[in-house]
């Protein structure tokens, strides 16, 4: 070995060798056919004689892995959300998100709303809709916020079901209830 921990050692370069790396480049010249007197009468200082004799050992961190070809897709979906800036507390904001299919064929999406602390969520949570090729949908959802100050909105998910994928998950919105 040589040099920072994993990193490879260049062909026929030599650190000061631990335990593993002699034991590794005894196995090796054993396999490269270095006869055994002289690897047993091999000292520190002449690993490099005997390392430029057998294969080249090397730390990798790089791994292949070998599946069947990949296909990149682009995201099926446009979504845009809909909301007031700001609401009073006690009264209801409206959020919407319109999800326009690009593919052309129809897609179903499955649209989630989380239950939150800040907000009563009137209405159903969950949906699945089936968007035509080319169009567009809005769903919408109607909150009641239940404290004053800056509120995180609740999670929103949308899933494109036939590939069982995310397309959206809505963190980080937020609205002031004044």
């Amino acid at each position: 070995g040589g040099g920072a921990e994993g990193a490879p050692t260049p062909a026929g370069s030599v650190d000061s060798p631990d335990a593993d790396d002699a034991s590794a480049a005894a196995a090796a010249a054993m396999a490269a056919g270095v006869p055994a007197a002289r690897r047993q009468s091999a000292s520190l200082s002449s690993w490099a004689s005997l390392l430029l004799e057998a294969p080249v050992l090397r730390r990798s961190a790089r791994t292949v892995v070998t599946g069947p070809p990949l296909s990149v897709v682009e995201p099926p979906f446009d979504v845009v959300m809909h909301a007031a800036p700001s609401v009073r507390l006690g009264e209801v904001l409206f959020v919407g998100y319109t999800i326009r299919n690009k593919r052309p064929l129809p897609e179903k999406v499955r649209v989630v709303v989380e239950a939150s602390e800040a907000f009563v969520i009137n209405g159903r949570t969950q949906h699945v809709v089936e968007i035509l090729a080319g169009r567009s949908l809005r769903l919408d959802f109607s909150l009641v916020p239940l404290n004053a100050g800056d509120q995180p909105l609740p999670l929103v998910r949308i899933t494109w079901e036939r590939e069982r994928t995310t397309v959206l998950e809505s963190r980080q919105q937020r609205v002031f209830v004044c």
